[in-house]
C-alpha cells in the first residue's frame, strides 16, 4: 500500500517588521513511497528570498527513516542559506525518535504554531 502525504501552505499573518515565515502543514503518512516528493514540494514552496520555514506536522500520522532523510536535507538546504528550519507539533514517536538520534538537538521544535511565530527571526 502506498502511503499519503499532503502538503499544505497555510496563510500567516504578517508579523510586523520580522521576517513571515513560509508554513506548511505534513498530514498522512511520510515514507519511501512519497518522501522524494515531499522534498520537491518543500523545495518548490520556497522563494529563493525566503529563509524561514516552519513544518506544522501536528497531523503527520507516521515517519520512516526516509521521511527524516527529507527533514534533514531541508534542514541543511536552509542553513546553507542562512535559513531557519522549524518543526511544529513532532508526534511523540518521531519526537521519541529524534531524543534517542540526539536530532532533537539538530532540529528546532516548538509544540505549536503559534510559538513558532512568535519566534520569527528579523529579515
Amino acid at each position: 500500500m502506498t502511503a499519503v502525504v499532503e502538503l499544505r501552505k497555510l496563510p500567516v499573518p504578517s508579523t510586523g517588521g520580522l521576517l513571515t515565515p513560509t508554513v506548511l502543514a505534513v498530514r498522512g503518512d511520510l515514507d519511501h513511497t512519497n518522501a522524494t516528493q515531499l522534498r520537491q514540494h518543500v523545495f518548490a514552496q520556497l522563494p529563493d528570498h525566503r529563509h524561514h520555514l516552519v513544518l506544522d506536522m501536528t497531523a503527520l500520522g507516521f515517519c520512516d527513516s526516509s521521511g527524516i532523510r527529507v527533514l534533514l536535507t531541508v534542514h541543511t538546504w536552509m542553513n546553507e542559506r542562512a535559513g531557519l528550519l522549524v518543526l511544529v507539533g513532532v508526534p511523540p514517536r518521531l519526537a521519541r525518535v529524534f531524543e534517542l538520534t540526539c536530532l532533537d538537538r539538530l532540529f528546532t521544535i516548538r509544540p505549536t504554531l503559534a510559538h513558532a511565530l512568535r519566534e520569527s527571526p528579523a529579515p
